[in-house]
């Protein structure tokens, strides 16, 4: 989006910044009433140098302090639930009641005391809410001038408490209570300014707004803070741009506690991305109190008296100049510089001279023993080094970390996050205003040196901390603040899901590289597992070996993903970073599959169209600047090697690095055919070998020149790097347009000409769109109505992109990142898959279904024999190049994905009920049948078959060692084997004894108080195990994802339902979560519980479902398959919609669904 280049109307920036008077006037006023004689004299306090006049004037002013603290934590539920103005209302009415008291306080301690509490608290709301306020106001251009004039009304403010005292101390009788009620009833007047600017004047926040889904009001309010019509262009853009920043914005309904006090909040703040921003913030606010800022504003009368001068008046007004020096410092450095230098480069500049300060100060007063002699040059000195400190502070450290945090947090978590930063800085304002008479009656001869040495100290680790790890955050919007911090939340854009800025991962499901294992003391022919006593034998278990840790790592992390390659831009021969690119817009057409961006780079429009081809492995792109006709923009190709995997971290979002160059070679091919404009670029690491081949149109306009950037054998990081770039003409002028295909294929061969791909492309998504089933619900009036279609038509669109490749289910990632290792995992490939056959899109599910299980047949089958069972046992996480099962406790003894060929194979069956797909079928079902008649164990006590121990259930989160019976895999063992035994009676074919043996004598899902339980020997207080009730899913799977078997009591499971719904509250679902939830509530007969699980937005965010980075592919599939099971239908359901409400404004079209098992 444009900076903003549009007038704008400022005056709610100012009338709010002056609501920092209240905080500002109160930290220079209190410093000075407390020396003036009439208040020592009314609250008859001991000698100045007695230890307890310590203590009592420490306490007034620390106690603000505190009450700060408090307000600025309790604000929190008030501000995210109920706005910013009902906020700001609050802290002006308590400040100013603090106020009144202190001013009617008439000699008496504890009303001082009590006064400066409870103001402190409204203070404390105040702090956190106004530069929240002020920034959600602000465009991102001037957001740190705007934000800055909240600091330079505080230095305003904090200028006339300085002065205010200086002239009742020289004007008012000594002796008269009015000497210092007038400074502190002064206060009363900003808190009541704001109070009347809250009703008649400020706007609600836009974002706030937005985050209630009031679109038509945030309009409103831009439109009229910016001076522009409300359909203004801007104001569209400037909407589009806050909702993107926003994982979602919603308006669903809350059930729990969480509303109040919003426990997901928390744990999302500790999220990577979220948390690095909260410790930033919060360490930039301990390095503005620790520049020992509040111990000069609430002690310059002492520390004046220090440094040699005595008269309390003329200590007074030394006070006030120190004021005035503050303001020009800060109105300086946050009006004129720090949107033209920057946070970064300021903050270093103010830390430089505060150390400078501070270290002559304590010299000075090291050498004078504390007892310095009036009127000395060096004297003189020291007091000109308080002004300059007090410049140099201010230039940066006044301001600058509440421009800072206001900035940088997600929307989602900025008011948590701005009141615990706010939060800190009053515990460290309170700290420093406690510490600082002790200080200064401290050090050498008592001469208060020590304060200045420390704090001087204090700065300069500040200012290496800022140097190293602070980036800059000028003018960058909230989506640059996810570029530079991370964010572990899904872009929300116009139904986009990709992003093209300068470079992106060309990440597909093969090939997979095996690099040598990091340590030569360890063999991976060392490894055999880890032995587990399983029904009196040993059974070696694909678990790490504690004494093999490398290697076990190493079978964890590989075969690698490969990055096939990097395609991006180069400007002025340089890598384009996102930095350099303003106005981004990127649009995804769905009905075609074209991504177009648009965006500047230095002042130049840029124009991207970006196609997947929807057949082979390429991609097209068509490019358009006139920065392409002066040479400046080039499409630059990239080739990192594999990730090492020298850490467990499995969530890599780039895959790749550029640390060993000389671990893989790459090449410029000769090309096949000389006549064709193509180009080839050769990549071989180890076994991996393939090439990228480019081919552009053969016009003189559009000729092209590939390049190699580096000599072969460069050890540089850019030593695989190509440039593809228009040719120069015979005239000395080149096309401003790039249109190319690149293919990545392990042959050299001339790939198809964009246009090809381009009408292959439309022709495939518009097929797509066509086929198979749909759900239109345009004609409800319910307010989530619109939500839950734009998820279900970008949910078809994730899935088609990410799960639709042949002969292999996608990682839970789809092929965004490099989740879990690059590794798919067996147990989801029901949730990945099973959608296609209920929206009528069969073909996707055959593609992939039994080719994956027959691949990893052989291997199974193997693994079962290895372990003392027949059959074939399948891995949990694995690839289709070792077919191994990737070590891990959990993926050893996971359980339930056994019996998923059964369901996929029914579900196929149910679409296309003939001979060729029972034979298709027929190996895999009886190897899986084979397996778990072998697995089951007879139980000579009760006559039972069991399952386990040691065994994982579902949810992974019970003791393997106890987990007897889990209730879900023994009811889904019984369905398992009689869909095969009904598989061999389809085909004519002898049923095996033992399948029958088994599946009629399986142990029946525990119970315990008349309700299912996760495992067999709870009791029933199991329910309030934080360890298992946390996560409660395969309870409701029971009458959810299972169809209808003897083994599940279908009113046991209706109660057991409930209870789920009782304890399993909304900041606990996670995951595909949601889906189940909503099967099972419709499968018991409660379509209004179903609904309410599909549109919990507040706790369910589109791409990013589950507690992994986003996105969650496993979540987009679930979810559309109970959409079919609710608008289609199950076995044995009847009607239109089943699963939906009757009433409640919904209305429900749909053709094509199939309905579910």
């Amino acid at each position: 989006m444009a900076v903003c280049q549009v007038a704008a109307n400022n005056g709610d920036h100012i009338v709010t910044g002056g609501s920092s008077w209240m905080f500002g006037y109160n930290n220079g006023v209190i410093g000075g009433t407390i020396v003036l004689p009439s208040f020592h004299t009314k609250f008859s306090l001991p000698a100045p140098s007695t230890a307890e006049y310590a203590t009592i004037t420490s306490t007034i002013v620390s106690l603000l302090q505190l009450g700060a603290l408090l307000g600025s934590l309790l604000i929190f539920p008030l501000v995210r639930l109920s706005g910013r103005l009902p906020s700001l209302a609050l802290g002006s009415i308590l400040f100013a009641f603090g106020c009144l008291l202190q001013v009617f306080a008439s000699g008496h301690l504890p009303y001082m005391y009590a006064g400066r509490f409870i103001g402190g608290i409204g203070l404390g709301c105040i702090t956190v809410v106004v530069p929240m306020y002020i920034s959600e106001l602000s465009p991102p251009a001037i957001r740190g001038s705007l934000v800055g004039l909240y600091e330079i009304n505080n230095q305003l403010s904090s200028l006339c408490g300085f002065w205010s005292n200086y002239f009742v101390g020289v004007g008012i009788d000594p002796g008269a209570d009015r000497q210092w009620q007038i400074p502190l009833a002064m206060q009363i007047i900003p808190a009541g300014l704001l109070l009347l600017a809250v009703v008649f004047i400020l706007p609600e926040s836009p974002l706030f707004l937005i985050q209630r889904g009031e679109i038509s009001r945030a309009r409103k309010v831009l439109s009229s803070i910016r001076a522009l019509p409300a359909e203004h262009q801007y104001i569209t853009e400037e909407i589009a741009l806050v909702s993107s920043s926003l994982p979602e914005s919603s308006t669903g309904k809350i059930r729990t506690i969480n509303t109040i006090i919003p426990v997901h909040l928390f744990r999302e703040l500790l999220w990577s991305g979220n948390l690095n921003r909260l410790i930033i913030g919060c360490l930039l606010m301990v390095g503005a109190n620790t520049s020992g800022i509040n111990g000069v504003n609430f002690y310059s009368p002492s520390i004046f008296r220090l440094i040699g001068f005595t008269s309390v008046n003329f200590l007074l007004m030394l006070s006030g100049f120190f004021a005035i020096a503050k303001t020009l410092g800060t109105f300086v450095g946050l009006f004129f510089f720090i949107d033209r230098f920057g946070r970064k480069f300021l903050l270093l500049i103010s830390s430089a001279g505060i150390v400078l300060a501070f270290i002559y100060i304590g010299s000075f007063l090291t050498v004078t023993h504390g007892s310095p002699a009036p009127g000395t040059i060096a004297g003189y000195v020291a007091m000109g080094s308080v002004y300059f400190y007090a410049v140099s502070f201010s230039l940066a450290w006044n301001g600058v970390p509440w421009v800072y945090s206001s900035e940088i947090y997600q929307p989602r978590l900025k008011e948590l996050s701005m009141s615990l930063t706010t939060a800190v800085q009053w515990i460290m304002q309170y700290a420093i205003a406690r510490l600082t008479p002790v200080l200064l009656n401290s050090g050498t001869y008592g001469s208060g040196n020590i304060f200045f040495f420390l704090f001087a100290a204090c700065t300069a680790l500040a200012a290496a901390m800022v140097a190293w790890f602070l980036p800059e955050t000028k003018g960058l919007t909230a989506k640059g603040m996810d570029e530079i911090f991370g964010s572990k939340y899904p872009e929300k854009r116009e139904g986009d899901i990709g992003n093209m800025e300068g470079t992106a991962n060309g990440m597909i499901p093969l090939p997979v590289l095996r690099p040598n294992v990091p340590s030569s003391s360890e063999k991976i022919s060392d490894y055999h597992g880890v032995e587990k006593l399983t029904h009196g034998r040993n059974v070696s278990y694909d678990i790490p070996d504690p004494n093999l840790p490398d290697v076990s790592q190493w079978l964890i992390a590989n075969p690698n993903r490969v990055n096939l390659g990097r395609i991006g831009l180069t400007y002025k021969n340089a890598t384009t970073t996102a930095s350099q690119i303003t106005e981004p817009k990127q649009e995804l057409n769905l009905w075609d599959g074209t991504i177009t961006s648009t965006f500047k780079v230095d002042g130049s429009v840029v124009r991207v169209i970006t196609q997947g081809d929807f057949e082979t492995d390429a991609v097209t792109f068509d490019i358009k600047s006139d920065l392409i006709s002066l040479g400046d923009l080039k499409v630059e190709l990239d080739f990192p090697y594999p990730p090492i995997h020298s850490t467990t971290y499995k969530f890599e979002v780039f895959v790749g690095v550029y640390d060993f160059p000389q671990n893989h070679t790459t090449s410029i091919a000769d090309p096949p055919n000389r006549k064709i404009p193509t180009a080839h670029i050769y990549h071989e690491m180890q076994e991996t070998k393939y090439f990228v081949n480019l081919r552009w149109p053969s016009t003189s306009s559009s000729d092209l020149h590939l390049t190699r950037d580096e000599p072969a054998g460069s050890t540089a990081v850019t030593a695989h790097r190509y440039t593809l770039a228009p040719r120069p003409s015979s005239a000395g002028s080149s096309s401003s347009t790039i249109t190319f295909t690149a293919h990545f294929s392990p042959e050299k061969r001339i790939p198809d000409l964009p246009s090809a791909i381009r009408k292959r492309n439309q022709k495939g998504w518009n097929e797509y769109w066509s086929d198979g089933g749909f759900v239109d619900l345009t004609a409800s009036t319910n307010p989530n109505a619109t939500e839950l279609q734009r998820r279900i038509v970008l949910s078809q669109y994730h899935v088609r992109v990410n799960s639709a490749a042949h002969g292999q289910s996608p990682q839970e990632s789809g092929l965004m990142n490099n989740g879990w290792y690059g590794k798919f995992h067996m147990e989801m490939v029901i949730w990945h898959n099973a959608h296609w056959s209920t929206w009528g899109r069969q073909k996707y599910l055959d593609n992939i279904f039994p080719e994956l299980y027959e691949k990893l047949l052989p291997s199974s089958l193997a693994r079962a024999k290895n372990m003392g069972w027949e059959g074939a046992r399948w891995p949990k996480m694995t690839e289709l190049v070792s077919q191994g099962n990737s070590p891990g406790g959990i993926n050893a003894l996971l359980m339930w994905q056994q019996p998923h060929p059964m369901y996929l194979a029914e579900l196929t069956y149910q679409a296309s009920p003939t001979r060729e797909t029972l034979r298709r079928w027929d190996s895999v079902i009886s190897a899986s049948a084979d397996y778990m008649a072998s697995y089951a164990w007879k139980n000579a006590s009760s006559g039972y078959f069991d399952l386990g121990p040691p065994a994982y259930g579902v949810t992974e989160n019970t003791p393997p060692e106890e987990s007897l019976n889990l209730a879900y895999e023994v009811s889904y063992w019984r369905y398992g084997l009689d869909v095969a035994r009904q598989w061999k009676q389809r085909l004519h074919q002898p049923v095996p004894k033992q399948w029958t043996t088994v599946a009629e004598n399986m142990t029946p899902p525990p119970q315990v108080g008349g309700l299912y339980a996760d495992y067999e020997g709870l009791n029933i207080s199991w329910w309030e195990d934080p360890d298992l009730n946390g996560d409660p899913r395969s309870m409701i799977m029971l009458q959810g994802m299972l169809p209808n078997t003897p083994a599940v009591d279908h009113q046991v499971a209706l109660r057991t339902a409930d209870k789920v719904w009782e304890i399993w509250t909304d900041d606990k679902v996670a995951g595909w979560g949601r889906p189940v939830l909503a099967i099972n509530s419709a499968r018991i007969g409660n379509p209004e519980r179903a609904v309410y699980h599909l549109t919990a937005y507040d706790y369910w965010f589109f791409d990013d479902a589950g507690g992994t980075p986003p996105p969650f592919i496993s979540g987009n599939a679930a979810f559309l398959y109970s959409v079919a099971y609710l608008a289609g239908g199950w076995q044995g359901s009847h009607g239109n919609a089943p699963g939906f409400p009757k009433n409640a404004g919904w209305v429900v079209k749909q053709e094509g669904l199939v309905k579910a098992l």
